[in-house]
């Protein structure tokens, strides 16, 4: 294991490095990169632990993966999305070198003890580096420092092994250099020996859904997709809801954080090994599983039951959250409205102000769009309200998937045909009901693929997100 050198830094110092990364020039020459950077990459394995209150970060381990998959120019970033921030900085000069923002896979609203393991990743530095782990602080204004630490690339303890000979790999969209388009690898978990053809045509599925969706569709030739192989023992993925446990290659599970239909995948130095055979920036992970269910973390991954009826709907929605940090707009499990004051998200897509002149979309709202935007808010939620009961009960009593599928695909045209009652519903404004919450959140249109399950319909603020996405990873 690296040694590592923890130091506190005051407040200026940390200050420093957020308005650097913030207020520096977005691009820098290959001839700089070259000078500080090898061309490959360095992932830091992070236990990230903690409470409510605190929150502890160390290195298990130092890995050396292949070569560089991002720009070589566009290393500082300056997109202000993520819940955290890391600063890879010259030990030497102090100049940060790289920042990135990102989410975690730590829940900091519970109370009790917990701890997960994470990866942030980097150019290669070729001398030593600093780096700061920062978070967002509570207004989202700015973030400040939970941890740093020194990290010495000749150290002999950095894992230089071979990556796995196991994985196998499938070129499924080339359309250039790693650095100059967007890399997409995509894992598979639940797939045993067996199924090693099934997943292959799932991931090329999976690659179909991702560019039948505007922005996607007309930026296909700025991605590069791969897929990448691993066989778990057993066929599926862990349902406790179901009794089921399985020994699967990346630990993915439903009722994850407790919620049912919440698919996350727990072993993350198996994943981050898988997808480093390949150059990637991101990540999708396609689960052999029928049942609904998902998720999406920023910067982290992406992953989608692909034998679910609504499996074209979860690629899209979470690679959303992923890839351009995009919040989710439905509030179905929103407990009672509380008129208390909210700090305006980060996410580009939800805003808690109801005044035209601060909203962050605001100029693609018209100039006869009222502001807040009135939709048939009563309507939906008195539908919503009957679907999710009805689901529920679906759930609880271990009804067959069948008879979720159906609920889902009767209810779907039923809410969409309420949403298309109001005066503004092809309108870009500010719609109340957004971010889990009932009220106090806006969202910019009355419908899109992250409020309710239509696949391909990302609204204008939303593909406007993604579009800025995929500009950062290609210049």
């Amino acid at each position: 294991m690296v040694k590592t050198v923890l130091k506190s830094v005051i407040a200026v110092c940390c200050f420093f490095f957020i308005h650097f990364a913030q207020a520096a020039a977005p691009t820098t020459s290959t001839t700089e990169f070259d000078a500080w950077s090898n061309g490959d990459t360095m992932r830091i394995d992070l236990s990230h632990a903690g409470t409510s209150n605190e929150e502890h970060l160390s290195i298990n381990e130092v890995r050396h993966e292949g070569r560089w998959a991002g720009s070589r120019t566009q290393l500082l970033d300056m997109q202000n999305l993520g819940d955290y921030f890391f600063v890879v900085s010259d030990t030497q000069t102090n100049k940060p070198l790289f920042t990135r923002g990102t989410n975690s896979c730590f829940d900091d609203e519970k109370t009790d003890w917990s701890v997960c393991s994470e990866s942030i990743r980097f150019p290669f530095p070729l001398r030593p580096i600093r780096i700061s782990f920062q978070k967002r602080n509570k207004d989202n204004l700015g973030f400040h420092e939970l941890w740093s630490a020194g990290v010495d690339p000749t150290s002999p303890h950095i894992n230089t092994s071979p990556l796995t000979s196991k994985a196998s790999v499938d070129v499924i969209l080339e359309s250039g250099s790693p650095e100059k388009e967007v890399d997409v690898v995509i894992l598979g978990d639940g797939y045993t020996d067996r199924d090693k053809a099934k997943f292959q045509s799932d991931a090329r599925r999976a690659t179909g859904y991702i560019f039948a969706a505007s922005p996607f569709k007309e930026s296909k030739s700025s991605f590069n997709v791969r897929s990448v192989f691993t066989a778990s023992e057993d066929g599926g993925i862990t349902s406790p809801l179901d009794g089921y446990w399985a020994r699967t290659a990346l630990g993915c599970t439903y009722d994850a954080h407790d919620v049912e239909r919440n698919i996350d995948c727990f072993d993350n130095y198996s994943i981050r090994e898988a997808a480093a055979v390949v150059p990637y920036d991101v990540i999708v992970i396609l689960t052999n599983s029928k049942r609904y269910g998902g998720s999406g973390n920023y910067q982290q991954y992406a992953v989608a039951a692909i034998d679910s009826s609504q499996a074209e709907y979860l690629v899209q929605h979470e690679l959303g959250h992923t890839f351009a940090g995009l919040a989710d707009e439905y509030y179905s499990f929103a407990s009672a409205c509380t008129k208390t004051s909210k700090a305006e998200p980060w996410e580009p897509n939800v805003t808690s102000s109801s005044e035209r002149q601060s909203l962050k979309w605001g100029e693609l709202v018209a100039a006869g769009t009222l502001v807040p935007t009135p939709w048939p808010k009563e309507d939906f939620e008195a539908f919503d309200k009957k679907f999710i009961d009805t689901y529920l009960h679906l759930r609880a009593a271990k009804e067959p998937e069948q008879k979720v599928d159906d609920l889902i695909r009767e209810a779907v045209p039923k809410e969409i045909e309420i949403l298309k009652r109001g005066q503004f519903s092809t309108q870009t404004g500010a719609f109340e009901g957004a971010q889990n919450q009932s009220c106090g959140m806006f969202r910019p249109e009355v419908n899109c693929i992250m409020f309710t399950l239509t696949p391909r319909d990302f609204c204008s603020v939303c593909s406007r997100a993604i579009r800025r996405a995929i500009a950062f990873y290609t210049k």
